[in-house]
């Protein structure tokens, strides 16, 4: 039994879909890590826009019996790093919030319309 998850273990962290990516950040050539929610405040860069890393959770999801796994890739490598962030990046992201906030405002002065009739 001890083999076979040594084994799973082994195979998993091989296997593994976050990558570290390689951004030019002030001039200087730096590698970013991806990180989970065990090292996200050593690792983590706010210049940086993350996603989460797909092919980990499927892991995690099916290796989710031994618990080590999952823990693992969940704990160091949920987030892989996609690009930095720029001007353009936050103002579809600030576009996007403010449109998710006015439909849910809507949605809420209907609501209460709909109450107070």
């Amino acid at each position: 039994m001890k083999k076979i998850i040594t084994l799973l273990l082994t195979l998993s962290l091989i296997v593994s879909c976050a990558d570290a990516k390689t951004f030019n950040i002030n001039g200087k050539s730096v590698v970013v890590e991806p990180y989970g929610f065990m090292n996200e405040k050593e690792l983590k860069q706010d210049s940086v826009v993350y996603e989460m890393n797909t092919g980990n959770i499927v892991w995690s999801v099916i290796f989710s019996e031994t618990i080590v796994i999952a823990f693992l890739l969940l704990g160091w490598e949920l987030y892989e790093p996609v690009a930095l962030k720029t001007k353009a990046v936050d103002k579809k992201i600030e576009k996007i919030y403010y449109e998710f906030r006015k439909e849910k405002l809507k949605r809420l002065n209907d609501t209460i319309y709909y109450e107070g009739k």
